[in-house]
């Protein structure tokens, strides 16, 4: 028999209600606020446990490659703009196993616009050694993580790694997509990527 799907959502007291992506009757996605801080996130996990929560899955890298926990990955954890979180993975755990609750990481991987900005070549490389971006850059262009570098492999495979060293019992990756490449795209790309 399927859980039943509960509509009623835990809150935090620090930001107003956020819709609740639910995906089964004991499991719900924790909006990024719930980690803003130790106060926070234990407000939520309480409220959480209360409406019959048993697992909370928190993102934790989001879709502009902004980790949303204190990471202590040491190509980028003196760096503001990607590592944005206040709460360590540990301290996020911890306070799940208080609360009964089942932590579960999720990551965005490839559709990352700024670990090139740390790592020139986890970035996709025109044929002439060129940063690729996916729009020309005065129109908002971004850069994106190519799965063919080691670099990517190695900087995801770190965050992975801290995350299971800290607890948490799952790891979803998420955005594991290329860009939507077009002819022009193909025509400055590298050879090995036209294949």
């Amino acid at each position: 028999t399927e859980s039943e799907v509960t509509t009623t959502p835990p809150v935090t007291t620090e930001k107003p209600q956020e819709k609740p992506q639910l995906l089964s009757g004991t499991t719900v996605i924790a909006p990024d606020s719930a980690i803003a801080s130790t106060s926070a996130l234990g407000t939520y996990l309480e409220s959480a446990k209360k409406s019959g929560y048993k697992t909370v899955m928190f993102h934790l890298k989001d879709d502009t490659g902004r980790l949303l926990y204190k990471s202590a990955v040491k190509t980028v954890k003196d760096n503001e703009t990607i590592v944005t979180g206040k709460l360590t993975a540990a301290q996020i755990v911890s306070l799940c196993k208080k609360a009964e609750i089942i932590p579960v990481a999720v990551i965005d991987t490839l559709e990352d616009h700024l670990i090139s900005t740390v790592i020139s070549e986890a970035g996709f490389r025109t044929a002439d050694d060129w940063e690729w971006l996916d729009a020309a850059y005065d129109k908002g262009g971004q850069p994106w993580a190519t799965p063919y570098s080691s670099a990517t492999v190695t900087y995801l495979s770190k965050i992975t790694k801290e995350l299971s060293q800290a607890g948490f019992e799952s790891i979803i990756l998420k955005d594991v997509t290329f860009p939507n490449f077009g002819n022009y795209d193909y025509s400055l790309l590298p050879a090995y990527l036209k294949e």
